[in-house]
């Protein structure tokens, strides 16, 4: 059942903000975007150098002695893009599905499924591709699971499972049409291509966390 929360009445002439963002989801936009800027300013030669020390690239981890900088890319590919598109696509994302989980869970449990499926989503990269020395970048994989979390919430809230399943299925159709073909604006260089096992993998991640966040709080529910 839903509650409604009535606002209090605003006294003559307060002003609503025109952006209202929860804190922690400004802090990563702005931390994706100023990532971003910077790299802007540095030489072709240099950026490439961030992006291959930073992005996620599987021989790194598959074909080498394993260092901690290694390890550590499993991460920080989150906060890499290809392109300010790129970036407007995820950011668009993250305003959406992030804010409303921060809103609904709290700071800690957003950033628990959006660390948690970011890292899923680059382990599933990294099995399926463990001989590419492509690099593989964004935050997209944190965000599928975001978006899968928000699914699961509202099929258990007032959809039903009928509309997570549905979702789910279109989900992954759209990433293999991606994946096959690339997205318009993204992947126009032959080069370029959409990781879109990384998607799958941090989606269906971002389900199973709020599911066993769901499960747990029942369970202490209960015991109280």
């Amino acid at each position: 059942m839903s509650n409604v929360h009535r606002l209090p009445e605003g006294r003559p002439g307060d002003r609503q903000k025109a952006i209202n963002l929860p804190p922690v989801t400004a802090i990563i936009a702005a931390l994706l975007i100023g990532i971003h800027l910077l790299r802007e300013f540095l030489s072709p030669a240099l950026d490439d150098q961030v992006v291959m020390n930073f992005a996620l690239i599987p021989t790194r981890l598959t074909e080498t002695p394993l260092s901690l900088g290694a390890v550590a890319t499993l991460f920080t590919h989150m906060l890499l893009h290809g392109s300010w598109l790129h970036l407007l696509v995820n950011t668009g994302m993250l305003l959406a599905f992030a804010a409303g989980l921060e809103r609904m869970l709290g700071a800690y449990r957003m950033l628990a499924i959006a660390l948690i499926s970011g890292l899923a989503g680059g382990l599933v990269h990294l099995v399926v591709y463990a001989h590419d020395g492509s690099p593989m970048l964004g935050a997209s994989g944190a965000l599928s699971g975001l978006f899968g979390a928000m699914i699961y919430i509202m099929s258990t809230r007032q959809r039903g499972w009928r509309f997570l399943a549905g979702v789910s299925a279109l989900w992954l159709a759209i990433n293999v049409v991606m994946g096959q073909f690339g997205m318009p604006g993204l992947s126009n260089d032959g080069d370029v291509e959409i990781a879109w096992v990384a998607h799958v993998g941090g989606y269906v991640a971002g389900i199973a966390v709020i599911a066993l966040m769901t499960y747990w709080g029942r369970r202490n529910w209960r015991k109280s």
